[in-house]
């Protein structure tokens, strides 16, 4: 299976990203397989010169923006390596 993104903000980031996950299929993650930090967080795609961490590139690829810096995209599905756009929703550091 090879995850698919809705909408397509950068054609150029979406196909890096298709790259660099698999799909687990028992709870339908998009796992990144590119770099991880210590806490489980995709690293290891660059977006405007900076290095970004992958569950907020795919954010971007699917919803066109990226909330404020100060607005975190949180994992619903409480899988840090995982960058499904589905998974991802605008909250708080708390959330």
């Amino acid at each position: 299976i090879k995850p698919r993104f809705s909408r397509f903000y950068r054609p150029d980031l979406a196909e890096r990203m298709e790259a660099r996950v698999t799909v687990d299929p028992a709870t339908g993650c998009w796992n990144w397989t590119a770099g991880v930090n210590a806490e489980g967080y995709g690293n290891g795609l660059y977006f405007d010169g900076k290095q970004t961490r992958s569950h907020r590139v795919s954010y971007l690829v699917a919803h066109g923006y990226l909330p404020p810096s100060d607005v975190f995209i949180c994992h619903l599905c409480s899988n840090p390596s995982c960058c499904r756009p589905d998974h991802l929703a605008p909250g708080t550091a708390w959330e």
